[in-house]
């Protein structure tokens, strides 16, 4: 096949992979996408969005694995209170560590990227945020942290967006089970100060699904 027709089939069954993690049915996802994934010649834009998309699937495969009841009602309940409790789901083994592999070197991609435009912004943003979810607790906070500060330097002059909200919940609740309570409810203000502002979002590419 020659190169255009290379990346035609590419954008097909990247669609397809699409349309199948958009009606929940993740493992059909999974094999367009790596099938993606293993394409060769792709330019360098399309194995980082194939990377993402690959790596936050895999976090969804794993969420689900682990108790599809509880997956369900964690897509489904309200992030603001609740659903803080649900950011203490220890993820397994298996395809997490697939899942870091692919985001360590998507992030090593970005640092390689000398100007980035807005996708680039965001892709960066949510590259750590997936990251962050293929951590414990205690391993993940500085990953948060770092996607919070870029979000700041990229929007320097803007108002903190819907995601900051998601962090803020994330940093809030690691202070609370560090018995750091000034700092979970500073952290949890700054939340509800965000969501305050901004209108609610369902889909997060790269941190998961939040209905509210």
């Amino acid at each position: 096949l020659q190169g255009d027709q290379v990346q035609l089939i590419w954008d097909q069954i990247y669609c397809v992979g699409r349309v199948m993690r958009g009606q929940g049915d993740f493992e059909s996802a999974r094999i367009c996408f790596e099938q993606c994934f293993k394409t060769y010649g792709i330019r360098k834009s399309k194995k980082i969005i194939i990377q993402t998309a690959l790596a936050d699937l895999y976090c969804e495969l794993d969420y689900k694995s682990q108790d599809d009841q509880r997956y369900h009602l964690f897509q489904a309940r309200s992030l603001l209170v609740p659903a803080l409790e649900s950011v203490g789901i220890n993820l397994r083994e298996g395809r997490i560590r697939e899942a870091r592999k692919l985001l360590e070197e998507l992030l090593i991609l970005y640092g390689g990227i000398d100007s980035f435009d807005v996708v680039d912004r965001l892709g960066h943003v949510r590259s750590y945020i997936a990251l962050a979810r293929t951590y414990p607790n205690g391993q993940s906070e500085s990953h948060w942290r770092n996607a919070l500060r870029l979000n700041a330097e990229y929007n320097p002059s803007e108002e903190e967006v819907f995601t900051c909200a998601i962090i803020y919940l994330h940093l809030s609740w690691f202070s609370y089970c560090s018995g750091e309570l000034n700092g979970a409810q500073k952290m949890y203000a700054c939340a509800e100060k965000v969501l305050h502002r901004r209108r609610p979002e369902y889909l997060l590419p790269g941190v998961g699904t939040y209905v509210f």
